[in-house]
């Protein structure tokens, strides 16, 4: 396979996971913050903040994704550190002990976990790659 086409579809497969993964934090996030698991879907308007956990997902999964395939195993350690603890900790700080839910401040969380996680299995599948 040509390398772009390679970097394409890898791309798209990274962007396709973060918007899953977006919407799964989203939606978790909804419930453990309205104490109902079920929220995000009994409550109206909550595919909004669904949908922008998406979005955010999606173009996490694509700059993790490109940054990935192109940088030494120690540098995505600590991208995922990084960016995958820092993102991890405004979810779950903005989610518990908070009276308003601020979604695009779950999203932002939503993006830097997403650019961890795809960063560090990018890179591990690039290694592969060149072996």
């Amino acid at each position: 396979m040509h390398k772009r086409a390679r970097t394409a579809l890898t791309t798209t497969a990274f962007g396709t996971g973060g918007a899953i993964f977006g919407v799964l934090v989203a939606a978790l996030t909804l419930g453990v913050w309205a104490a109902d698991p079920t929220a995000a879907f009994t409550v109206p308007g909550a595919w909004y903040p669904i949908l922008t956990g998406a979005i955010a997902g999606f173009a996490g999964g694509i700059i993790g994704g490109l940054a990935g395939g192109r940088m030494g195993r120690d540098s995505a350690v600590s991208i995922l550190a990084l960016c995958g603890g820092f993102g991890l900790m405004v979810t779950f700080l903005e989610t518990i002990n908070d009276r308003i839910l601020y979604y695009y401040i779950v999203d932002f969380g939503v993006v830097l976990l997403t650019i961890g996680i795809s960063t560090m299995i990018a890179n591990r599948i690039a290694a592969e790659r060149r072996r």
